[in-house]
C-alpha cells in the first residue's frame, strides 16, 4: 500500500505539471540561509504543498534543504513558505536552495561562480512555474574586515538588480535578512553593523525590496549561527515582509 503522504504529493505535483504552477523562491547566500540549526531542538516543518530543487528535480520538502555542508540543518525558509501557503492558499510552491556556508558577497556578484549557478538553477526551475521571489542573507563574512563592509552596498545593490535582469523580472520581490545582532559581542565581525545598515539602506532605495528585522533573535552558542527557534521566527519575518510587498503592490500568488 502507498503512503497516503507520499500519494499526495504525487496527485500536488500532477496538478503543478499540468498547469506549470509553481512558486518558486531562491534562497540565496551563505550559511544562516543555508540552516545551522539542530533538526532535534525543534519540530520538524512538512507540507504536501512545499517542494525543494534538489539534482535537478523537485522533491518534497523536507530539512535540512541545503547540501552545502554536514552541519547544514534547520533554516528559515520552511515556515516563511508555510505562512505564505497560509496567506495564499491553493498554492504550491518551490524552493531553490542556493546557499553555501562561508562564502563572501563577491561569490554572489554577476559573473562570479554562486551567481551563475543560481541563474541557471533558476532557469531549470522556471520550467514549473515562475520565480516570485528571492530569499538572502549573508554578510558574515564580509563584516569581518572594514573595507569590505563599506562596499557591501553596493556589490549588494548591482546583484539585485543584475538577478532581475537576467531572470527578465524587474519585479522579482527581494527580502533581505539582517545579520544576528549577537555578532555584537564576537570580536571577529566587528563591521556587522555596517552590513545591517547597508542591508536597510538597499531596501529603501530598491523596487519591492524589504529587509528583515534580526531583533531579538538569538545564536547557537557559537555567537555566529542563529538557533533553530529563532530561524524559524526568522522564516515568519520573513513571509510577513513578503506578504506586505505583495499586497501594497497589489498583487498575489496563485
Amino acid at each position: 500500500m502507498e503512503n497516503p503522504g507520499r500519494n499526495s504529493f504525487k496527485n500536488v505535483w500532477n496538478q503543478v505539471l499540468m498547469n506549470h504552477s509553481l512558486n518558486i523562491f531562491l534562497l540565496m547566500g551563505q550559511s544562516n540561509m543555508a540552516g545551522r540549526g539542530n533538526v532535534d531542538d525543534t519540530e520538524p516543518l512538512e507540507h504536501n504543498h512545499i517542494f525543494f530543487f534538489q539534482n535537478n528535480k523537485w522533491i518534497p520538502a523536507r530539512e535540512p534543504l541545503h547540501d552545502d555542508k554536514t552541519t547544514a540543518g534547520v533554516g528559515l525558509a520552511m515556515s516563511f513558505a508555510i505562512d505564505i501557503i497560509e496567506a495564499f492558499p491553493d498554492i504550491s510552491i518551490g524552493l531553490i536552495p542556493c546557499a553555501i556556508g562561508g562564502t563572501s558577497i563577491d561569490r554572489w556578484v554577476k559573473g562570479s561562480d554562486l551567481y551563475s549557478k543560481s541563474v541557471i538553477l533558476a532557469r531549470e526551475g522556471e520550467k514549473s512555474g515562475a520565480i516570485q521571489g528571492v530569499l538572502w542573507h549573508q554578510g558574515e563574512s564580509d563584516s569581518k574586515n572594514k573595507e569590505n563592509a563599506l562596499s557591501y552596498y553596493d556589490r549588494l545593490t548591482g546583484m539585485v538588480n543584475s538577478i532581475r535582469t537576467d531572470l527578465e523580472s524587474k519585479t522579482i520581490p527581494v527580502i533581505l535578512g539582517q545579520l544576528g545582532e549577537y555578532l555584537a559581542t564576537n570580536p571577529e565581525y566587528p563591521y556587522w553593523s555596517i552590513i545591517n545598515d547597508s542591508l536597510m539602506r538597499a531596501s529603501q532605495i530598491l523596487p519591492l525590496c524589504s529587509t528583515v528585522s534580526s531583533e531579538n533573535l538569538r545564536d547557537k552558542g557559537d555567537g555566529l549561527h542563529f538557533d533553530s527557534t529563532s530561524l524559524r521566527e526568522f522564516g515568519k519575518r520573513y513571509a510577513r515582509e513578503y506578504i506586505r510587498l505583495m499586497r501594497v503592490n497589489g498583487r498575489r500568488l496563485s
